[in-house]
């Protein structure tokens, strides 16, 4: 009754986009706008708001079950105590954040079901493994892991090779547009034979490894056998983004939507109760997906005020 849509928009703007906390929100709110409201005004206006917004967050969550593809990743959090993660699902137009106490496979499946048919874009977590048919693992990761590497192998020709390797699918795919799909096609196909022929694989009765083609000039030692294995784990979703336009080859996006929330978590350690962790998510997952679409955050609360008075 005291706030219209608008200025509900920015109190929640200041908190979310802005990361203020409550009491700063609280100064400048009186400083600027002799709008004097109390650190527990805000926080009940916060629950209320994200009680009403549900509806919204819970048609996110369906859209990003839906999509085509989708960029994961989660952190850890505060709820009252350490030992909660925080989620991410995101792609260009959408962004879902999640709170749960746990970081597993049964949490992945919750989120987004067990037929979920786009390709998904995460790191190498092993929760992620055989999630989904269709997947690309981060190559920001993957370079991390071989610098990291070279740093203790700094003569490795092997790393040099794997390196280049996946630098020349990351040129490839930038310059996709300069090529003749005919010969896009003879890049994809020399870069395919190349990782065979410089990547492991799997003998299963020792779970030992071995080079398939038989040529392989390579004797790895035991930091360069890391590598390869980490790599080799994952070859069937080493190219994906090759032959998709919409798969980027790192998942940068999702680091990107959760790095405010990092940033907010050093200040504030998350949240103090489930309560207000459910008002984070929803309100947070609602105002950055307006952001990306160009949408008023204006227009989503006072369409849900609307639909709450309806429903009464």
């Amino acid at each position: 009754v005291q706030l219209g849509p608008s200025s509900i928009a920015w109190v929640l703007k200041l908190r979310h986009r802005y990361g203020l906390s409550i009491r700063k929100s609280c100064q400048l709110l009186s400083e600027a706008f002799q709008l004097d409201l109390s650190a527990g005004a805000i926080s009940h206006l916060e629950q209320r708001v994200a009680k009403k917004l549900l509806p919204d967050y819970e048609q996110l969550l369906e859209q990003a079950r839906q999509a085509s593809y989708l960029h994961v990743d989660e952190t850890s959090w505060y709820v009252g105590q350490p030992g909660y993660w925080l989620w991410d699902l995101t792609k260009a137009d959408l962004t879902v954040y999640e709170i749960s106490s746990r970081r597993d496979r049964q949490t992945l499946d919750r989120l987004l079901g067990d037929d979920f048919n786009g390709t998904l874009i995460s790191d190498c977590a092993s929760i992620y493994e055989q999630f989904c048919e269709r997947q690309q693992k981060c190559y920001a990761h993957h370079l991390k892991a071989i610098k990291d590497a070279l740093q203790a192998c700094p003569q490795s020709s092997y790393l040099k090779l794997v390196r280049k390797l996946l630098q020349k699918a990351i040129g490839y795919e930038s310059c996709r547009k300069r090529f003749k799909p005919p010969d896009y096609q003879r890049l994809c196909d020399h870069l395919e034979n190349r990782a065979d022929q410089l990547l492991p694989t799997y003998k299963d009765e020792n779970g030992k490894i071995h080079f398939d083609h038989p040529s392989c000039p390579f004797e790895l030692n035991p930091t360069e056998l890391k590598v390869a294995r980490r790599i080799a784990k994952r070859r069937q979703h080493l190219f994906t983004f090759l032959y998709d336009q919409e798969v980027e080859a790192t998942n940068n996006l999702a680091e990107r939507q959760l790095r405010p929330a990092v940033i907010q978590r050093k200040i504030s350690c998350g949240n103090r109760t489930p309560k207000g962790a459910k008002a984070w998510k929803i309100l947070r997952s609602v105002m950055v997906t307006d952001q990306q679409r160009n949408n008023d955050f204006s227009n989503s609360i006072c369409q849900a005020l609307q639909r709450d008075l309806r429903s009464r």
